[in-house]
């Protein structure tokens, strides 16, 4: 069961082929979650640059008062291309994220 521990570090991290960090994840009881900050994150792993930040608690995306609970960065920047909530996109929709611009390809 996957779990964060304490110290605030991800409990799941996947690396690109040179080994660098490539998708952060924290959990609890096995649900993406983290309180006050991304729950997701895919990070360019040429630069660091966090681009793609996905909000959860407990397995859960945010209600909307929180704000969005997906934001995209630019690649290279870092600046935020798109904001979106959860389910304003169709989940059975075939067409890959980033061919529909809410992922940038790397």
């Amino acid at each position: 069961m996957r779990e964060a521990p304490p110290d605030g570090s991800a409990s799941e991290i996947t690396f690109d082929d040179k080994g660098r960090p490539l998708d952060l994840g924290w959990h609890s009881k096995d649900l993406a979650h983290r309180e006050g900050a991304a729950a997701s994150i895919r990070v360019n792993p040429e630069n660091g640059v966090h681009i793609v930040e996905q909000f959860r608690t407990h397995g859960k995306y945010p209600a909307r008062s929180f704000g969005y609970s997906v934001i995209v960065r630019d690649s290279e920047t870092g600046r935020i291309t798109n904001k979106y909530h959860e389910g304003d996109y169709a989940i059975d929709d075939p067409t890959p994220l980033s061919e529909r611009g809410m992922i940038p390809k790397l």
